[in-house]
């Protein structure tokens, strides 16, 4: 019987980091199959609201957060992405709106995922990946 090795790796959350680790397992160790499972998607979006003239604000862990210019908003934006976070660049009356609208919150959350999964570039590396993302982020109704 022929012997293979499997890399299984779970509930990512989203990390962007934990995602690039693990498309770098070829590269360190001699497997043949790799499974990335359970949990795929962030759990929650957080609003950078544009503030005009380059500068954005953001809550996150219970600290606001004042960046300027794109190099500091791009560092936010990875900060979040990082740690499970979708972020989301937006007005301050488009998160009013999301905030009074759960449909409005579904749909940019399944528009964020799916810019996600299409910005991992997977069609580059020849992998063809199959599965469900999962929803736990979908409000119970």
């Amino acid at each position: 019987m022929a012997s293979f090795k499997i890399f299984f790796m779970a509930d990512i959350h989203n990390s962007e980091l934990v995602f690039r680790r693990f498309l770098s397992v070829p590269k360190h160790y001699d497997v043949d199959i790799m499974i990335l499972s359970g949990d795929l998607t962030g759990k929650a979006i957080i609003p950078i609201v544009d503030l005009g003239g380059g500068r954005y604000q953001y809550s996150f862990r219970g600290k606001s957060n004042i960046v300027d210019g794109p190099e500091e908003l791009e560092r936010a934006k990875s900060e979040l992405m990082n740690s499970g976070i979708y972020p989301y660049v937006c007005t301050r009356d488009e998160v009013e709106e999301l905030k009074n609208d759960p449909e409005k919150v579904d749909k940019l959350f399944s528009k964020l995922i799916t810019r996600e999964y299409r910005e991992m570039g997977l069609d580059d590396r020849g992998a063809y990946p199959q599965g469900q993302a999962g929803n736990s982020h979908a409000r119970e109704r």
